[in-house]
């Protein structure tokens, strides 16, 4: 959390932060705005572990600027059976039905959980990382064109309560890469947080001085490959002045399309990362190294 120096913050709310989400305080001259963006770069760039660095611009900062808190979140994930890589190959997955490439894709055969979601009309697998706590959640749809509808109509109460079976699986999973960022704005007005914005936003819980939101900023990098997956993301708000039976259970999954993923932790039965894959990097062949 990063105050404007000498600005007034409630004692309640500095106590809040510091007992409940163990929030870190440091108060900045945002005027100074050059100065403050690599002030909040830095501590994002530490505790990502130099995963995500120029989250926030100086462009972003004025003299209005009073308040600034940003989330930031690492994960690091060993997979419980690991990916030979001498096993990777180049297979071919399909970005549409009229498109395709090669793509490094990792193979492993294990014990997993896996198993259908006909509502879905996807199915899925469930992979272990040495922490037992966490699981990551590929959700494959069965057409080449399915994420959409994948995506419409997914509820995690859906995916939590589907039968699952643990048997030997022959997976081929791409190996990839995402990152992404966004503003958020648009997607709170949408789901009808808009009054934070406006001039008679109320956060009287923070200070006595009249305060809106002026930006929601979000970013996120997931790498999966042979040994795990490295996950990390950042967020920063700036507030400123005014059970079905499953049937065709796969022996082989493979992961040749778009899909989704999760990154689940167990205990709570809630997601701490969740994306889509659509399309992947071009593996290069030898004759055009």
């Amino acid at each position: 959390m990063y105050i404007q120096d000498g600005f007034e913050v409630l004692t309640e709310f500095l106590t809040i932060g510091k007992e409940v989400y163990q929030s870190e305080i440091s108060k900045v001259d945002f005027k100074q705005n050059i100065d403050a963006a690599i002030k909040i770069n830095t501590w994002i760039k530490e505790k990502t572990n130099n995963k995500i660095f120029d989250l926030v611009s100086s462009g972003d900062f004025n003299e209005d600027t009073k308040l600034v808190i940003i989330n930031a979140i690492y994960f690091n994930g060993n997979w419980l059976h690991t990916f030979n890589a001498k096993m990777t190959q180049d297979k071919i997955f399909h970005v549409s039905r009229n498109e395709k490439k090669l793509v490094p894709t990792m193979f492993n055969k294990s014990k997993y959980n896996y198993g259908n979601i006909p509502e879905l009309h996807a199915k899925f697998i469930e992979i272990p990382y040495t922490n037992a706590d966490i699981v990551m959640i590929i959700i494959l749809p069965n057409e080449v064109d399915g994420l959409s509808y994948l995506e419409k109509n997914f509820s995690w109460e859906m995916l939590a309560n589907t039968s699952r079976s643990n048997d030997d699986v022959e997976l081929h999973l791409p190996k990839f890469k995402i990152e992404f960022t966004v503003n958020l704005e648009n997607i709170l007005h949408k789901l009808g947080l808009s009054t934070m914005f406006k001039p008679d936003a109320n956060f009287n819980r923070i200070s006595n001085v009249p305060l809106r939101v002026s930006k929601v900023l979000h970013k996120a990098i997931i790498e999966v490959n042979e040994e795990g997956t490295e996950a990390a993301a950042a967020t920063a708000v700036q507030l400123r002045f005014r059970r079905m039976i499953v049937v065709d259970i796969p022996q082989i999954f493979l992961v040749d399309r778009p899909f989704m993923f999760i990154i689940k932790y167990k205990p709570y039965n809630i997601p701490l990362f969740i994306g889509n894959v659509k399309d992947i990097g071009v593996v290069p062949h030898k004759d055009e190294l």
